[in-house]
């Protein structure tokens, strides 16, 4: 077998030093225009681990499961991808060495296998981001799609990501339990499953339609707006957007959060431009880290007023990745362990206090 590697995104954590896909193909892509396909996990799904997982051994198979994916797609002319993550601390070689095992076995089905893409590293690559699936999507229109995998986020199920690919990729989605019952017309059986923190309609429920105005009303009044949030809140793209309206913006990115250094660009900024409204761009998790700012704009018998974005560490986190896999800078997830903020109080001096529904701006 000639294996592949592609290793072109982010990694979401820098001591992972491996990262994208490794995957064969049976079959150019090009090759199953207007098929349908299945996309099944390989550990718990075609075969069950064995205490030596990562050993480059024959894991144990299900013959259930792998009898009832062979026969139904040799029945309807379905093609399919073994889609599976893998652990980024194994050696490459017995990776493949394990999942070759695995295809060889597959075959005393006539299983109808055209690849497997296993995600080494902790990037978009890795289920249930779709980055796993992007050089087969993008290539072919399948007639229809199914995802078959253990991770659905039942009570002993380790993930869910196999259910949340499905859902990333508009497809269909069964458990291999629920697949066996499928191939035997038999009624499925409703499980109960939890998506975890972030569920389709949270998602959609915090999705915005950029319209080009901030999300909060500019000021007839010069003033300077200090704004309070996780990293991945959307503080950035709250701060551009008020730079169409001519407010001059000081991130804390550009002096590596040294207060020094940016209380001397916002006096810069001040002198030279008098007149001007200012936004500071940061997370200003604290009461001490907004008040110098609040005595400065007294000083300078200007207003103050508080963006308050009230995100959780989760969906700060999950807008956070998106802007990674778009080219933007990786916070690390410990980051948000040990970040914590204070939100903003009147006592604090300042004139007013707004608070921001944290979005994403599904236009940029």
């Amino acid at each position: 077998m000639q294996w592949f590697h592609i290793d072109d995104m982010p990694h979401f954590e820098s001591n992972y030093s491996k990262g994208g896909i490794i995957y064969f193909e049976t079959l150019n892509v090009s090759g199953i225009h207007g098929h349908s396909v299945i996309f099944v996990d390989f550990d718990d799904t075609l075969f069950k681990g064995n205490g030596k997982k990562f050993a480059g051994t024959l894991p144990i198979p299900k013959d259930d499961v792998i009898d009832a994916v062979a026969r139904f797609s040799n029945d309807n002319e379905v093609f399919v991808y073994i889609v599976t993550n893998q652990k980024w601390n194994v050696d490459i070689d017995q990776i493949k060495l394990r999942l070759e095992n695995g295809a060889k076995y597959l075959q005393k089905y006539n299983f109808p296998l055209v690849g497997i893409y296993a995600a080494i590293g902790n990037d978009f690559y890795r289920k249930p981001y779709p980055g796993i699936l992007h050089k087969i999507l993008k290539e072919f229109k399948a007639d229809k799609i199914m995802v078959i995998g253990d991770a659905a986020g039942r009570l002993n199920d380790h993930s869910c990501c196999d259910r949340k690919l499905a859902y990333n990729i508009k497809s269909d989605f069964l458990t291999p339990e629920n697949f066996i019952r499928f191939f035997n017309n038999e009624p499925l059986i409703e499980e109960d499953f939890s998506w975890g923190n972030i569920s389709p309609k949270y998602i959609e429920e915090h999705l915005i339609k950029n319209s080009g105005l901030p999300a909060c009303v500019p000021p007839t009044k010069q003033e300077i707006i200090i704004i309070v949030g996780l990293p991945g809140s959307g503080k950035t793209y709250l701060a551009k957007t008020l730079e169409k309206f001519n407010y001059k913006r000081i991130s804390s990115d550009d002096f590596k959060s040294n207060s020094t250094k940016i209380m001397t660009k916002l006096n810069e900024i001040h002198n030279t431009y008098p007149q001007a409204s200012i936004v500071l761009d940061a997370v200003h998790g604290t009461k001490e880290s907004r008040i110098c700012y609040i005595d400065w704009a007294h000083v300078h018998k200007l207003s103050s007023r508080i963006l308050f974005i009230p995100d959780e560490q989760y969906w700060a986190y999950h807008k956070m990745i998106c802007r990674t896999i778009l080219g933007g800078s990786y916070v690390p997830q410990v980051a948000y362990r040990t970040l914590k903020i204070v939100p903003p109080t009147e006592d604090e001096g300042t004139d007013s206090i707004e608070y921001i529904k944290g979005t994403i701006d599904v236009d940029n």
